[in-house]
């Protein structure tokens, strides 16, 4: 075994005293001295301000967690989002039990590529109508090249085609709201503004579902309404509803299936979730990523807290996007985001795309966006 250095040395003397106060870490005498000097001023500020909470140690830390990191405190809360989970995980050997959280990196694909978004991947008429969003970017429309693609792989430059703002003419749109035990007052209604933010831009013709879920699923609207008044009233924070696991597999696959039951040209679900723990009872993991694949839904899923956001991903596909904050009700900056790429939809009208089996859109020398149909 290697010889330990004296600033290795000190710092397993470090870690002997806060073992005694804060409970047992588990580590091996060979490992980086720095850091697990770092774990463990990170694991000694958790237990200091996460004592109410009943987490003083490893084990209770790692339970607390496991169990879905329900009724945590804010200020319990920040002072675990700065813990290196990766570092602890090898340097004392936390056992987590789900995706090892990455609280100090936040995800917006918004910012992230300069790829547009298809929010419908098939036509609706022979004068082929596709939507999709910039993202954040501008369109000059003479910067705009389009070429499509036949089934034997020829590619050829379409110039009969015309792109309008697209209003949500013909649009449906699914609210659902994660009301898990692991969620604070605080995010809730910080979630609801986010949501009455995005449902301000649209036309209040519309339908809009909206829905809540801890154990099991909660309809708010009880299915579609155009009603305006109803819609941002069931978007308030409901104190009352009783909050405990996440039944996150059953929301998602009823907003798609109540989405699909209607003939509209864009169907968007915008889905919050702050946690990976499942108490989902008709829907499996893989049974959602069929529906989501077979589905002509786009997913706008905003993550935070404990949530797997690879599994998210993966769940998502093509499909649609997933942003991450770990605090959510800071989140503002990554709402106004995702508020204009919703309200810069853009409508591309074809005179006739049967012959092509994919089209590619470029700004300038960029390809921007690849539909198939």
């Amino acid at each position: 075994m290697k010889k330990p250095t004296l600033y290795g040395t000190l710092s397993i003397i470090f870690l002997s005293f806060i073992t005694s106060l804060f409970g047992c870490i588990t580590a091996d005498a060979d490992i980086d001295a720095e850091k697990l000097e770092q774990v463990s001023f990170q694991l000694a500020e958790i237990y200091t301000n996460c004592k109410e909470e009943g987490i003083n140690d490893q084990k209770s830390l790692e339970d607390a967690l496991n169990s879905g990191g329900n009724n945590i405190s804010k200020k319990c809360r920040t002072t675990i989002g700065k813990l290196d989970f990766q570092m602890a995980s090898e340097v004392v050997q936390l056992k987590i039990t789900f995706e090892l959280p990455k609280p100090g990196e936040d995800i917006n694909p918004l910012v992230e590529t300069e790829s547009w978004y298809s929010f419908s991947e098939s036509t609706f008429s022979d004068e082929g109508l596709l939507t999709f969003s910039p993202g954040l970017d501008t369109i000059d429309i003479n910067e705009i090249s389009i070429y499509g693609l036949d089934t034997e792989g020829n590619r050829s430059l379409i110039t009969d085609f015309f792109i309008h703002d697209y209003n949500f003419e013909n649009a449906t749109v699914a609210f659902t709201t994660d009301y898990s035990g692991s969620m604070l007052t605080r995010d809730l209604e910080s979630v609801d503004d986010y949501y009455k933010m995005f449902y301000s831009i649209m036309p209040n013709t519309i339908p809009v579902m909206i829905q809540i879920f801890s154990d099991s699923v909660t309809p708010k609207s009880y299915g579609f309404t155009t009603d305006s008044g109803l819609i941002n009233s069931a978007l308030k924070y409901d104190p009352e509803y009783q909050r405990s696991s996440t039944a996150l597999f059953d929301a998602w696959s009823q907003a798609i299936a109540s989405l699909n039951e209607h003939d509209s040209e864009i169907k968007i679900s915008v889905l919050m979730t702050d946690g990976y723990e499942n108490s989902s009872l008709n829907v499996s993991r893989n049974q959602l990523n069929s529906e989501v694949l077979n589905s002509n839904v786009f997913n706008i899923v905003i993550a935070s807290g404990w949530a797997e956001t690879k599994k998210l991903k993966n769940i998502v596909g093509a499909k649609g996007l997933v942003f991450f904050k770990y605090q959510i009700d800071e989140a503002q900056a990554l709402a106004l985001d995702i508020k204009k790429m919703l309200g810069s939809l853009k409508l591309l009208q074809f005179n006739d795309l049967t012959e092509y089996n994919e089209i590619q859109i470029f700004s300038g020398e960029v390809n921007t966006l690849t539909i198939s149909f």
